[in-house]
């Protein structure tokens, strides 16, 4: 038995696919702890997972779900700034917090989400073993493969890495003050220093949420990368409280903009405008964005809830309108549903791109939308069986990569080994 912890961030999109991965890891005899703020606790514990808080002096309970709203109400420059804020806050309190704890609860190996590059220092410091698993969209950096934040398509030629290369450089830059936290920790612990962004993300393993056939053409990924699918758990049995009874047969659509971007009430009605003259049943999902009389005045009349059992819901999709969350993302791939997307912050973008890549839906930028924008577009995707054809290739895609049980396979033989896993031996 191995006592895992758990480094990622408290949001979601990122804690829900760590966790499912946590809980396949507890079935198979193991232990997992999350390492996280006192608001994240019930959520942990109700995934199964053991906690331990971190940053209690910065984030006192009751305060994180205002950083939250915050990531989720601010857009373009704002929130980006807000967001290296936050992470840069998040690598001071992990470098702080964690390596007491974690020899106090005699954890033995991590699960370092990408996102939080000071999670390899952490286990650096501590001296014992990680694995990196890419909750969101893979973040390893090449030359060929744009920055996600900016939804650059793919391209191979002279102009694309060079553009590609001064878009590294500019978030290299902007999130100076992230690194600083690290090249201090590391300079304080006798570490050796990390060249780059790369040099966060484990040389044991690797596991990612993407199918490989999600992704743009790779050169430079280590052999120890593994492309694993979606980390959930099964469908299991139809959550009772929906209102399955007011699904009337037509072909489904469901919106939503997932659990930060739920904030943007205008986004959600423009959803509803687009939908309302066209012959299926919007279920739309907002996380409390708009207020009961609100909901009853959308036009068309969706079914409009605050929750909403996203997986169920998608099995039985002809089409999804989405932010370009990777999970909801992946969900809908996994059923095969094609998809409008409406990037809006973070990966988003990139997520986009790849949704157009592999021609799996439309894309739609947020500056001049409308309804009727929209509407064309869920027409399109509708109407044109080469988008269903794409989602359902991706679906078979996502069969066939192993999911939450190869991650788990991967990251026992990684602690068990204490070597490079490589791809030949799955």
């Amino acid at each position: 038995m191995v006592h895992f912890g758990i480094i990622a961030p408290a949001a979601d999109g990122h804690s829900r696919p760590i966790a499912a991965l946590g809980r396949e890891l507890i079935a198979r005899g193991h232990r997992c702890t999350y390492f996280g703020v006192l608001d994240w606790e019930t959520k942990a514990l109700a995934e199964g997972l053991e906690f331990a808080a971190i940053g209690r002096e910065e984030y006192p309970l009751g305060t994180w779900s205002e950083v939250l709203l915050k990531l989720g109400r601010t857009d373009g420059l704002e929130n980006f700034n807000f967001t290296i804020a936050t992470y840069r806050a998040e690598a001071q309190i992990l470098c702080r917090d964690v390596p007491a704890l974690a020899k106090a609860l005699e954890i033995e190996a991590m699960l370092v989400d990408q996102s939080e590059p000071a999670g390899a220092t952490v286990a650096d410091r501590l001296g014992m073993p990680y694995v990196t698993v890419c909750c969101a969209l893979m973040l390893n950096q090449e030359d060929t493969v744009p920055p996600p934040v900016f939804g650059w398509q793919y391209g191979d030629g002279v102009w694309a890495k060079l553009r590609n290369r001064m878009g590294y450089a500019l978030l290299n830059r902007i999130s100076a003050s992230i690194w600083q936290v690290l090249v201090d920790a590391r300079k304080e612990w006798g570490l050796p220093p990390q060249s780059g962004y790369n040099d966060t993300c484990s040389t044991l393993a690797q596991v990612s949420q993407q199918p490989c056939e999600f992704e743009y053409p790779r050169h430079e990924l280590p052999d120890n990368f593994h492309f694993c699918g979606p980390l959930r758990s099964p469908l299991g049995s139809m959550a009772a409280d929906f209102p399955w009874e007011r699904l009337d047969g037509r072909p489904l659509v469901f919106g939503s903009l997932g659990t930060l971007q739920n904030r943007k009430s205008g986004l959600l009605k423009l959803m509803a405008s687009a939908c309302a003259d066209l012959d299926v049943q919007l279920v739309l999902t907002h996380l409390g964005a708009i207020d009961d009389s609100e909901a009853a005045a959308l036009p068309g009349q969706p079914i409009s809830v605050r929750w909403a059992p996203q997986m169920q819901l998608l099995s039985k999709a002809a089409l999804c309108i989405t932010h370009c969350g990777l999970n909801t993302v992946l969900e809908s791939l996994s059923f095969g549903v094609p998809m409008v997307g409406i990037p809006v912050a973070h990966d988003q973008p990139g997520t986009a791109s790849r949704i157009k890549w592999t021609g799996s839906g439309v894309i739609l930028g947020l500056r001049g939308l409308n309804t009727q924008r929209l509407r064309l577009a869920v027409k399109n995707v509708l109407e044109e069986p080469k988008f269903a054809q794409a989602a359902g290739h991706l679906s078979q895609a996502i069969s066939r990569a192993g999911g939450v049980k190869r991650a788990a396979d991967v990251c026992e033989k990684a602690v068990r080994t204490g070597l490079p896993v490589g791809c030949a031996a799955f």
